[in-house]
């Protein structure tokens, strides 16, 4: 069990009287406390005025996240349902309207990591550094969540939440591209690696035009293209830098649950094929891939 607040507070096993003081804190500056029990497993809540607070939780058996419908007004409920949930008592589910968190929709997806969720990917992005104290901050909103954007105004790339002291406590990004919660690191890649990854994904495309399969083979195969050919750009234009994408989870919408299993058996011997070349970054890339269909052939399956 760890207790950490926005002004860097951690506190491992907290007490019932640590989690009143770590609460009483919270103000403008300090607006939001989070109570983990492990991965994927938290209550949370974070000040909206001075008579209403947000409280939400998320349970790992369903991986869904719940937040109390119009918020509480007393702070003592809030410090009464961490104290429970610190001591393995789910009463407090009881005392309130609770409300799944809206899904995004498929326009406008949310990608997002936070540190009570998803700590290991987090540490992806710990270069994303916070404005400081004297520089302005965007103070983008998460949507349905406790966090506000503290990087400097008119950053580039995903929106990011630090703590007083400037640790990394959650990242996420809602352009009309993205996204889903798994990214590709391509950046380790030769030149060479990837004009081979975006010609055998366009191969495979082209191998099944007039074929009822056709659609579902462009739609899986030309977004890993497109990633690949866009590296190159970026690295010309970049002179070798490096860049992150994400597996969108409209590559695997609508394509049926056989068909997936030709795509995981094609990527598997493309693997194969490179790492039996030694080629082991282009293998790393493609496992990858072959993972995220993986993952998404056991969800449907289960």
């Amino acid at each position: 069990m760890h207790l950490e607040t926005e002004s860097g507070t951690g506190i491992d096993d907290p007490t019932a009287a640590d989690i009143a003081a770590a609460l009483g804190s919270l103000g403008p500056e300090n607006s939001f406390a989070i109570l983990s029990s492990g991965p994927g497993a938290f209550i949370q809540t974070s000040m909206r005025s001075a008579h209403e607070y947000c409280l939400e939780f998320r349970d790992p058996k369903d991986d869904k996240q719940y937040q109390v419908l119009n918020g509480v007004n007393h702070i003592h409920q809030v410090v009464q349902a961490f104290q429970r949930y610190a001591a393995g008592d789910d009463s407090w589910r009881k005392d309130f309207p609770w409300q799944l968190l809206d899904s995004p929709s498929p326009t406008r997806r949310v990608f997002k990591l936070t540190k009570a969720a998803n700590p290991k990917e987090l540490a992806r992005f710990v270069h994303l550094k916070s404005a400081g104290l004297f520089r302005p901050k965007c103070t983008a909103q998460l949507p349905g969540d406790v966090y506000t954007c503290t990087r400097q105004q008119l950053h580039k790339g995903p929106h990011a939440a630090h703590t007083l002291f400037g640790t990394l406590v959650a990242i996420w990004d809602d352009s009309p591209q993205a996204l889903v919660e798994r990214f590709v690191q391509f950046g380790a890649l030769t030149d060479d690696d990837l004009y081979r990854l975006s010609a055998w994904c366009g191969g495979v495309v082209l191998g099944f035009e007039g074929d009822v399969n056709y659609p579902a083979a462009k739609q899986f195969f030309m977004p890993l293209t497109s990633m690949a050919t866009n590296l190159l750009l970026i690295r010309n234009a970049q002179k070798g830098g490096t860049a992150t994408y994400l597996l969108d989870q409209s590559m695997v919408a609508g394509i049926d649950l056989e068909f997936l299993g030709f795509i995981e058996a094609l990527i598997r011997g493309q693997r194969d094929s490179v790492a039996s070349l030694g080629r082991t970054e282009a293998a790393g890339v493609l496992t990858t891939v072959l993972e995220f269909v993986k993952a998404e052939i056991t969800t449907r399956a289960t």
